[in-house]
C-alpha cells in the first residue's frame, strides 16, 4: 500500500534508521546504516526535507530513500 510522505515518522537509534506509521506506530521499514566505525550507541541525526531522506552516524552522511529505506 502507497504512503504519502507525511505518514510517516523518522528516527535514528543505535546505527539504524527507523520509520514508523504516524497513525498506527507500526515499524514500516528500518535500515542499518553502513557506517565504517560503529558502535553499539551510535547516535544517529535525521534529516527529512522536500528532496529526501538523510542521516548521519559516526561522521559519515548517508541518502536513503524514504519509502522504503534503500
Amino acid at each position: 500500500m502507497a504512503r504519502s510522505r507525511a505518514s510517516l515518522v523518522f528516527v535514528g537509534i543505535k546505527n539504524h534508521v527507523v520509520a514508523f506509521d504516524r497513525k498506527n506506530g507500526q515499524e514500516v521499514w528500518r535500515t542499518l546504516l553502513p557506517a565504517k566505525h560503529r558502535s553499539g550507541a551510535s547516535f544517529v541525526n535525521v534529516v527529512r526535507d522536500a528532496d529526501g531522506l538523510f542521516a548521519t552516524c559516526a561522521g559519515e552522511v548517508f541518502a536513503l530513500d524514504p519509502r522504503n529505506g534503500n
